[in-house]
C-alpha cells in the first residue's frame, strides 16, 4: 500500500514539476488555446508528452488542484 501512496506522490511531484516548466514558457494569464500556441505544443513535443498533458499539468500547478489532472 505505502508503495502505491509513493508512486501517486511521485507522479504528482512530476506533473507539478512539468506544470512549473510550463508556466516559465507561457505566463499563467495566457489561456490554455493561446498558451498552446505560445510555445507549450512544441515543449510538449520536446519533453514527450501530449499538448493536453502538459496543459493539464499547467492548470494543476496554477490551481493547485489535483482535478485537473483527471484523464491523465
Amino acid at each position: 500500500m505505502s508503495a502505491g501512496r509513493d508512486l501517486v506522490a511521485q507522479q504528482r511531484a512530476a506533473q507539478h514539476r512539468i506544470g512549473i516548466l510550463a508556466l516559465e514558457t507561457v505566463p499563467a494569464y495566457i489561456g490554455d488555446r493561446q498558451a498552446e500556441d505560445a510555445g507549450l505544443a512544441r515543449l510538449a513535443n520536446d519533453i514527450g508528452i501530449t499538448t493536453e498533458e502538459i496543459l493539464a499539468c499547467r492548470r494543476y500547478t496554477i490551481a493547485g488542484d489535483v482535478r485537473a489532472m483527471d484523464g491523465w
